[in-house]
């Protein structure tokens, strides 16, 4: 097996010596290979996402998901007190903890930025005996939507959205 490889390698050895395997290109090379410059276009209309929009989407992605896994204490821990408005303690819970329906599934599908410290995301929310109704039993047209506000450089969920 040894000498196998042995005889291969000098095999190849010779070969590459034979063919001429160079680190040196020889001018007609040089000249075919020139660089060309490339001019990109920037669309100016496509702004760069603020820090800003990467922490509000992970506040409502956080809010949802601890809505998804009927986790009411820290979805409420998220919640700044408009949001928690007229509702009783129980009644938040229930928000989170309330089955059937089962929860079973979010999309966040759009956003809109209202100020470098309020974001609204348009969200979908999915329950076992819902589907694409609402609460009313009539078919749902809309997204519901959530609205984050950053205070005291904390974000938090502004709304509770309808399932």
């Amino acid at each position: 097996m040894n000498k196998r490889l042995i005889a291969l390698g000098i095999t190849a050895v010779i070969v590459l010596s034979l063919v001429g395997c160079s680190t040196e290109q020889n001018t007609s090379q040089v000249k075919n290979n020139t660089t060309k410059q490339m001019t990109v276009k920037i669309d100016s209309s496509l702004a760069m996402l603020q820090d800003n929009y990467f922490q509000a989407n992970a506040t409502v992605d956080k809010f949802l998901n601890d809505w998804l896994t009927l986790d009411g204490k820290d979805g409420i821990a998220l919640l700044n007190s408009k949001a928690k408005q007229g509702k009783s303690a129980a009644q938040l819970e229930h928000y989170f903890t309330f089955v059937p329906p089962g929860h079973e599934s979010y999309e966040v599908v759009g956003y809109r930025k209202v100020s470098n410290n309020e974001y609204q995301f348009y969200v979908w929310m999915y329950g076992t005996a819902m589907g694409l109704y609402g609460s009313n039993g009539r078919p749902r047209t809309n997204p519901e939507f959530i609205t984050v506000i950053k205070q005291n450089n904390k974000w938090s969920i502004n709304n509770l959205p309808n399932f």
